[in-house]
């Protein structure tokens, strides 16, 4: 399932060809996706400092007032493309630090078709102890492994993939290293007619406040 995405991503947004379909972000537009975090001086914003490519990026930056313990910053956004049996996202992104005291999730909700239900996939990097995990209940992570690659101000790039017809996890990424998710499924939310989305999310395990740079969000379906 492992895709050249650095070539891809000059793809127009809603590109389609007879073998595959594919949604590209690159935040360069303004956006009005759902914004959520901990009390109101939260920061979810376009910012030139975290545009990988294009004119900007995505900041997510954990609230200014009195920071404490489980504050965190999300961002909700609808996206369409032709679902099928497999389907996996790539997402850039960037810590200015890297102190072990915040994790990062992604997760991605499809709704439910003739052929499976509602699923939600997605994949969770907790800096305390590097470990990689992928989504298999909702709001449940499971541990597959740890990350070696990491450094402040450095783009990193998570890559996830799913066969939806099994419910099952086929690609797990982290930079240049890979990992065996299969042995996990994602997460079913039945026969319900939910959005497409996509969540970014940013949550503090510390009295401190934290930010992330997301840009070049692409989400790949596999027709044939």
């Amino acid at each position: 399932m492992s895709r050249e995405y650095l070539k891809q991503s000059i793809i127009p947004v809603g590109s389609l060809d007879a073998n595959f379909g594919i949604f590209v972000e690159d935040f360069s537009f303004a956006k009005q996706g759902a914004k959520a975090g901990t009390g109101t001086d939260y920061e979810v914003s376009l910012d030139p400092t975290g545009a990988l490519r294009g004119s900007c990026g995505l900041k997510l930056q954990t609230k200014t007032t009195t920071p404490a313990d489980n504050d965190y910053v999300s961002y909700t956004q609808i996206f369409g493309v032709v679902l099928s049996q497999f389907m996996e996202f790539l997402v850039f992104v960037k810590f200015p630090s890297i102190a072990s005291n915040f994790t990062f999730d992604f997760v991605v909700s499809v709704p439910s078709g003739a052929d499976v239900h509602g699923l939600q996939f997605g994949a969770q990097i907790i800096l305390s102890s590097l470990a990689i995990k992928v989504l298999t209940g909702s709001a449940t992570f499971t541990a597959v492994d740890t990350i070696s690659q990491l450094a402040a101000n450095d783009w990193n790039i998570l890559q996830v993939g799913i066969d939806r017809i099994s419910q099952k996890y086929v690609t797990l990424r982290w930079n240049h290293e890979d990992f065996d998710p299969s042995a996990n499924s994602v997460h079913d939310e039945g026969a319900v007619d939910n959005t497409m989305d996509f969540t970014p999310k940013l949550t503090v395990n510390a009295a401190t406040q934290r930010a992330c740079y997301i840009d070049n969000i692409l989400i790949r379906s596999e027709l044939s």
